[in-house]
């Protein structure tokens, strides 16, 4: 189930994320003709979270979408370096100081996802662009 962590309802970006740990349900392989074989899942174990952060980007100092680019190109690789963070730009993308990035991040405990949120935050909100709306929520596949 989809757990927010600012109290609000969201409907899941991930939803298909869901499916993969419910009982009942196989992981399909591969797309040939031979018969598919489906990978068995230890339902006895936990699966872990995906932590899932939203914000909104403004660069004052960018001119042109080629130096907005660049302040993106550098959240994005400094995220995935920093925090192991897969992430994207989803909305804003032909206005020249303004993105909004959507961060996600996996882990086997509840804290591990929150400390992982937490240190993306404050590294987006010690840089020289201005961070405006936040929002983050978990996904368990457990619920």
């Amino acid at each position: 189930s989809l757990r927010s962590l600012h109290g609000g309802n969201h409907v899941s970006p991930v939803g298909p994320l869901l499916a993969f740990s419910r009982p009942g349900v196989s992981l399909l392989r591969g797309t040939s003709s031979a018969p598919r074989r489906s990978v068995g899942l230890n339902l006895g174990m936990a699966s872990g979270f995906v932590g899932v952060l939203t914000c909104e980007l403004h660069f004052p100092e960018a001119h042109s979408l080629k130096e907005k680019r660049h302040y993106v190109r550098s959240a994005k690789a400094q995220l995935q370096n920093r925090v192991g963070a897969s992430v994207a730009e989803v909305d804003h993308h032909e206005v020249w100081q303004r993105t909004r990035l959507t961060v996600a991040c996996v882990a086997r405990e509840h804290h591990e996802i929150e400390r992982l949120l937490d240190e993306a935050e404050r590294w987006l909100r010690g840089q020289e662009w201005e961070v405006g709306f936040v929002d983050r929520f978990l996904v368990d596949p457990d619920d």
